[in-house]
């Protein structure tokens, strides 16, 4: 079930969709809401951390990495590190024509809370002056909770809200905060 599905069509991409975070699910569902032809061209932001050791040496956990990233266009964000290669990895995407899908709030929910947003997202915004499409997802919690590999049947709702673009006298912080806010307004509203 998705609303606002219709902003997608009036908006021009590349498009940052900024969504909440409830479980590995939520990629999945936002992808297959897209237009084919803009999930073609639509590159996830991975905490590749999260399925790799501290040095990233394990076979099995490079593969995996390579399967996260084959099928859902997935690119390294960096959670724990400076983020310097990561705002430059989307800033590139945006400029060869590619919408991103990225968690500001840098984890999942395990309460199905929102978290506070994290800034550094503004300032890509800022940069590629590309806008940002707030995202709310609800019910991914329930359909694959966290430590669980199958999901259970259930609802997830999809809102996608008026596209944002960052003004010139707001600091990223200030423009994340509207961000956060429009999907928290979603939330709300379902």
């Amino acid at each position: 079930i998705t609303s606002g599905f219709y902003l997608l069509e009036r908006v021009e991409h590349p498009v940052i969709f900024a969504s909440n975070h409830q479980s590995h699910v939520d990629t999945h569902v936002i992808l297959a809401t897209l237009p084919v032809t803009l999930r073609n061209k639509t590159a996830v932001a991975a905490a590749f951390d999260h399925f790799a050791d501290a040095d990233g040496t394990s076979k099995r956990k490079r593969i995996i990495q390579f399967l996260v990233a084959a099928i859902w266009h997935a690119f390294s964000i960096e959670r724990i590190k400076s983020p310097l290669r990561s705002i430059r990895t989307m800033q590139d995407l945006l400029s060869r024509g590619w919408s991103i899908i990225i968690y500001p709030e840098g984890t999942r929910s395990r309460t199905g809370d929102i978290a506070r947003f994290k800034p550094g997202l503004g300032l890509v915004a800022k940069k590629t002056g590309r806008p940002v499409v707030p995202v709310c997802i609800q019910g991914g919690l329930q359909v694959l909770p966290e430590a669980t590999y199958l999901p259970h049947r259930g609802t997830i709702r999809v809102s996608f809200g008026e596209p944002l673009h960052f003004s010139k006298d707001e600091s990223s912080s200030e423009f994340m905060a509207r961000v956060e806010s429009a999907v928290r307004s979603m939330a709300d509203d379902q």
